[in-house]
């Protein structure tokens, strides 16, 4: 089962700040997504695709490989 984890939450976990985590997000080094929240929306963050879960380089390679389709 997927976990999602609150950005503050992800950002301890990897000892990130929020704008580098905003940035993985961007550049899809991590999965991310916007949930609302209120008037405002919060975001969620997939913890396998947190670098500190990744086992190796190849598996971090792997896995941008499949998220570009190829």
């Amino acid at each position: 089962m997927e976990r999602w984890l609150k950005m503050g939450v992800a950002c301890k976990a990897a000892t990130v700040h929020r704008d580098t985590m905003l940035k993985w997000i961007r550049d899809g080094h991590v999965v991310g997504k916007q949930v609302p929240a209120g008037k405002r929306k919060d975001w969620r963050i997939l913890e396998s695709s947190l670098p500190i879960y990744s086992n190796s380089i190849n598996n971090k390679a792997q896995t941008l490989l499949e998220r570009a389709g190829l």
